[in-house]
């Protein structure tokens, strides 16, 4: 049977996880710094303080520990 399933709208969110939005916007700045990961990261972060990307339950060491242990 086909249904719907309605939950409420979070406009940050857009179904993917904290950690899948800040690696798609480190993998777009990784083309843009010709593959420089700390150039990227600098970015990141520098666009981290005007947008507030994170939060205090999940931030920017979060986001590096998890590359780092998803093999990043």
């Amino acid at each position: 049977m086909k249904g719907f399933n309605f939950s409420k709208y979070d406009p940050n969110q857009n179904g993917k996880s904290k950690f899948e939005q800040l690696l798609d916007l480190l993998m777009q700045l990784l083309t843009y710094t010709n593959g420089d990961i700390g150039e990227a990261l600098k970015w990141l972060n520098e666009l981290d303080k005007e947008y507030n990307l994170t939060n205090n339950d999940y931030g920017m060491g979060d986001f590096i520990e998890d590359l780092k242990q998803k093999g990043y």
